[in-house]
């Protein structure tokens, strides 16, 4: 399910689990996950100028972070939070982007109108299509790979890669042409 998902991304939901843990949650929710965006967040990641909201909750934060007596056990998501990882994906590839970063997890509870995550980003001003329109703009959602060194041969925008094509269909041709005589 998380293969889409960046290193940061990953980090948000384990930062989520283990805030559900220590607050001794049966569910992971949407709060929890707010909660995992503002601690990565923390690290350095601000994409989103979710700094408001950091400032608000940032002793309560420091003092989950710095627990150390949590017992690791499996904790189901809450429904809201099933909804916010479908949309987060949807927003990911509605803005045509493969990887899913912490800016797409913000897109997703946004989406979630109703869940407490997104009234609380609501309230310090965050707007789904405001933030949608931050995102499209962030160039780096999608690591860059090399390209094989065939297809940059064979590319029809280059010279060379026209050419080739051309000597192909003409071999093709020839090759026709040659086996009906």
């Amino acid at each position: 399910m998380f293969e889409r998902y960046t290193e940061s991304s990953r980090r948000v939901i384990f930062f989520a689990r283990f805030i559900a843990l220590s607050a001794d949650s049966a569910v992971i929710d949407t709060n929890h996950l707010l909660d995992g965006l503002l601690i990565e967040l923390r690290r350095g990641y601000d994409d989103l100028c979710l700094r408001q909201l950091l400032h608000t909750d940032a002793v309560r934060l420091d003092n989950v972070v710095k627990r150390r007596d949590v017992k690791t056990r499996d904790l189901p998501l809450t429904d809201d939070l099933k909804k916010v990882l479908a949309y987060t994906g949807r927003e990911a590839d509605g803005l045509q982007k493969y990887w899913i970063n912490p800016e797409h997890l913000v897109l997703g509870i946004l989406c979630e109108e109703n869940s407490s995550a997104a009234i609380k980003l609501r309230e310090v001003g965050l707007q789904l299509e405001t933030c949608r329109r931050c995102v499209k703009d962030i160039k780096d959602s999608r690591p860059r790979r090399r390209q094989p060194f065939l297809s940059l041969i064979v590319s029809p925008k280059s010279t060379f890669g026209i050419a080739l094509q051309i000597a192909f269909l003409l071999g093709i041709i020839l090759a026709m042409f040659l086996l009906r005589n």
